[in-house]
């Protein structure tokens, strides 16, 4: 199943398995925290909230030492992330939603795919003033993503492979275009503000919490 996930910064670290007591109060009793430590300074935590016939899903990931220390992704009903950001708010947190570059979209869409190939779509807003033109797709088809990228042994499928070689076809710059959407057909899509992935790997948080910084 997929689910799409908002996503926020956070500009301070707060320990929130300290705080089960209270965010159950805050959240409901059906709430469930599991805590994995990455590294010495990497750690990342997963609430899950089981209320009335829905589940929502809030994952941190946090390094204390990075400039911007934590983020949080979320999957569900809209007023419980809000009741959630009003809460971190009063414990003098500054939560910010994140909005991605493009640099930064490609970045995090080469985590997510690793090295599988799928059908995909680069989706840019180009609205001329007449609005006779209003979006721009290229595609690349499975079999092409696969040819271009067999002997790519890192997760920069896109980066360091697909959008240079629509470079040199084509002479656009896909950095420097509005970029709006990137879409793995069956997979994962990727905009500005949300991501519609399954579950989030570490490696993918990794990334996500360094392309913030």
């Amino acid at each position: 199943m997929r689910y799409e996930w908002s996503l926020f910064e956070l500009h301070r670290l707060i320990f929130l398995e300290e705080r089960l007591t209270e965010l159950k109060e805050l959240l409901g009793s059906n709430l469930n925290l599991d805590k994995l430590a990455i590294n010495e300074h990497t750690t990342r935590i997963d609430l899950l909230q089981e209320h009335d016939d829905s589940i929502n899903r809030f994952t941190i990931f946090c390094n204390a030492e990075m400039r911007v220390p934590m983020v949080l992704c979320f999957a569900g009903e809209d007023q419980w992330i809000q009741l959630l950001c009003s809460w971190l708010k009063s414990q003098g947190v500054i939560v910010l939603p994140i909005e991605l570059d493009s640099q930064a979209m490609l970045s995090v869409a080469d985590e997510i795919i690793g090295l599988k190939s799928y059908d995909t779509k680069l989706i840019f807003d180009v609205t001329t003033t007449d609005r006779n033109l209003r979006k721009l797709e290229l595609e690349v088809d499975k079999e092409s993503f696969q040819r271009l990228t067999r002997e790519l042994t890192s997760h920069t499928a896109l980066q360091d492979i697909i959008v240079p070689y629509i470079y040199q076809r084509s002479g656009m710059i896909i950095e420097k275009l509005p970029l709006t959407m990137i879409s793995f057909t069956g997979a994962a899509s990727i905009t500005h503000d949300k991501i519609v992935v399954s579950s989030w790997s570490n490696d993918t948080l990794k990334k996500l919490l360094e392309v913030v910084q």
